[in-house]
């Protein structure tokens, strides 16, 4: 479990930090297009090579984790409104 935690986090900062180095609406948009294909490829070997599972159990392992993740960004994210909305 461990190891999926730390290939976790690896994953989110490389992807953050690709992100970070834009100045035009252009360049972060590629480099957001960059990281979402890289993230794809690279979260599925990295779930292929950690768990050893077939490639049908793998994407849905993937999908799985991308459905939790993206709702608990959806939610943190209603909770950064809901603040945001409360404090103005």
């Amino acid at each position: 479990m461990e190891h999926a935690l730390v290939n976790s986090a690896q994953f989110h900062a490389i992807t953050t930090f690709a992100t970070l180095f834009g100045t035009s609406t252009t360049v972060l948009a590629a480099s957001g297009g960059v990281a979402m294909v890289y993230g794809a490829i690279y979260g599925l070997l990295a779930l292929k090579r950690v768990f050893g599972d077939s490639w049908p159990r793998t994407i849905g392992k993937a999908a799985a984790v991308a459905s939790v993740y993206m709702a608990g960004l959806f939610g943190a994210s209603l909770v950064v409104i809901a603040i945001t909305l409360a404090l103005i």
